[in-house]
């Protein structure tokens, strides 16, 4: 006589867990001055992200879990944040919390999120008239020159020496080997377009495209890689404001938060590709990569949900 198993004695059937990997994808609206909100939520979603990833290396008891960053996006204030992250992710930096002592006027924290928002910027900057020099012609009502000077600064960021920081380098592994950063820019100008209709192959209807982005692949792994999105501008390290790459990134940050009249336009050039993959094209169609291949039913123009699917965990 056999007796049935025990359920609990029974080889049960793996199946795989939701939580074993959790995919973000950080998308940061434009703020104006509230930048500096958002720049502190990612200062301390750093800060805690880098906190559990030692926890987890060093074997306490945390969760388990992966997490992987795979798109950044912004627009305006939020680009500029984005840009910043860019800069940072390959360093160790002090972090501002709500108990940290305030510098003085101007002092630097060594926290590139901070001082950007914070240490760097204000009003009476943005009230010169350095735009002017050498009898140019007004091309906004503010004076944007010490935004660049800013960009250059921020580019060119370095950890400082501090017997805190046990590195100044640290491989963050939370952040995707190919990491999209997607900028929103608009153009008042436009960009001229025809849609074909059908029925008709002469008939066409002229569009202005004034919505638009710059598309860059942040590559925090050793050696080339190429990016995950066709026509991106690659961004390898060391950052330095000289470099086209990384130049390309602070004039697109530039450009994104340019307000049209307030702060003085931006002029960004990018290759005809670009405009091949952007939303005129019929959302889903297939288009030509660099390489020739052609990704099924990807649409053309990126979002941070679609651009986190591309990427395993």
């Amino acid at each position: 006589m056999t007796t049935a198993e025990p359920a609990c004695c029974k080889p049960q059937k793996q199946t795989p867990d939701p939580l074993a990997c959790f995919d973000l994808g950080i998308t940061m609206a434009g703020a104006v001055s509230a930048g500096a909100y958002t720049a502190g939520v990612i200062d301390f979603l750093i800060e805690a992200l880098d906190a559990w990833q030692d926890a987890k290396d060093a074997g306490e008891d945390v969760p388990r879990h992966d997490v992987n960053l795979k798109v950044l996006t912004g627009a305006s204030a939020g680009s500029i944040v984005a840009a910043i992250m860019a800069v940072c992710l390959p360093y160790r930096f002090p972090h501002q919390r709500h108990d940290s002592p305030l510098p003085a006027d101007d002092a630097l924290t060594g926290n590139p999120l901070y001082d950007t928002w914070v240490q760097q910027i204000d009003i009476h900057q943005l009230l010169t008239t350095h735009d002017l020099d050498n009898d140019k012609p007004v091309s906004s009502l503010l004076d944007s020159t010490c935004l660049t000077t800013l960009a250059d600064s921020l580019l060119d960021y370095r950890p400082p020496a501090s017997a805190s920081l046990l590195s100044m380098t640290i491989q963050r592994k939370y952040v995707a080997d190919q990491l999209p950063i997607l900028l929103t820019v608009n153009n008042l100008r436009g960009v001229p377009y025809k849609v074909s209709m059908k029925g008709d192959g002469h008939a066409r209807h002229d569009m202005t495209l004034h919505a638009h982005h710059v598309a860059f692949s942040l590559n925090s792994a050793s050696g080339n890689q190429t990016p995950i999105t066709p026509a991106a501008t690659v961004l390898n390290y060391p950052n330095h404001h000289a470099a086209d790459n990384w130049k390309a990134l602070g004039e697109a940050a530039l450009a994104s938060s340019a307000f049209p009249l307030g702060l003085a336009p931006r002029e960004i050039t990018q290759p005809l590709l670009v405009f091949n993959e952007t939303a005129f094209t019929r959302p889903g169609a297939l288009y030509t990569w660099p390489d020739g291949q052609e990704p099924p039913g990807i649409p053309s123009l990126y979002t941070a949900s679609e651009l986190i699917k591309l990427q395993p965990c």
